[in-house]
């Protein structure tokens, strides 16, 4: 077992890099947008300049359902790396409380019910979400490959929710967080995907079409989904 998890550990190691450019990127670009206009202007101080529009009950439902969304992204990585101590876990799950807090700004922005105020690790308001949490755990704890594939799956979903929600919202502010949460996702669905790969094992979408994940894995026209450069907090 320790040999494999020191195998694992060496083919994670790129995507963990990765992550960590994405990381010092983001921290750059908040930088900037404290600094000043509204040119220079990323994540938190962009979505804070745009206006505050009237809400649809649509957009309501949203916001507070990827709140958790993301929340269960975040508790479940984390819980496997505390599983499985690779760094592709801590390191994802960190950029979905970038994420959970993009989601927050909109709350507060809005003055919704915030569904995850106490954030208690494992914990959600929602009681589908924690039957979701919780079979996604004991998948996880199986095998690293298992754990991977849970990984891919989440990514899966949020693709497909984040698609679904982005033809039923029109608010600047709201449209700029999801478009970038999705980019974020993307990414991270590369990494779970391509590691798991390499470990020998394979992922078939659940959620989201075998074509859009064709395009999001092996896409080389544009450099990948996800990967483009550009105004925003993607990870």
């Amino acid at each position: 077992m320790e040999n494999i998890i020191k195998k694992t550990r060496y083919v994670v190691s790129g995507a963990f890099l990765l992550s960590l450019s994405f990381s010092i990127a983001y921290t750059q670009g908040m930088k900037r947008g404290r600094a000043g206009g509204q040119r220079g202007m990323y994540g938190e101080a962009y979505v804070k300049s745009l206006p505050k529009e009237t809400l649809s009950k649509d957009e309501v439902r949203s916001i507070t359902h990827m709140r958790e969304e993301e929340k269960l992204a975040r508790d479940v990585y984390n819980k496997l790396y505390e599983y499985w101590k690779l760094p592709i876990f801590s390191n994802i799950a960190k950029s979905e409380q970038r994420h959970m807090d993009m989601v927050g700004l909109l709350i507060e922005k809005y003055e919704l019910n915030d569904p995850v105020k106490a954030d208690s690790p494992g914990k959600f308001n929602d009681p589908e979400m924690q039957k979701i949490y919780n079979k996604l755990i004991a998948e996880g704890k199986k095998s690293l490959n298992d754990a991977l594939k849970v990984g891919c799956l989440i990514e899966d979903l949020d693709i497909y929710d984040l698609n679904a929600a982005l033809t039923k919202v029109d608010n600047q502010d709201i449209k700029y967080v999801y478009t970038n949460i999705r980019r974020g996702s993307y990414n991270h669905l590369n990494s779970f995907y391509n590691t798991l790969k390499r470990c020998g094992g394979t992922y078939t979408p659940q959620y989201i079409s075998q074509d859009e994940f064709d395009r999001i894995i092996y896409s080389k026209a544009t450099g990948r989904p996800g990967r483009k450069r550009g105004r925003g907090f993607t990870r």
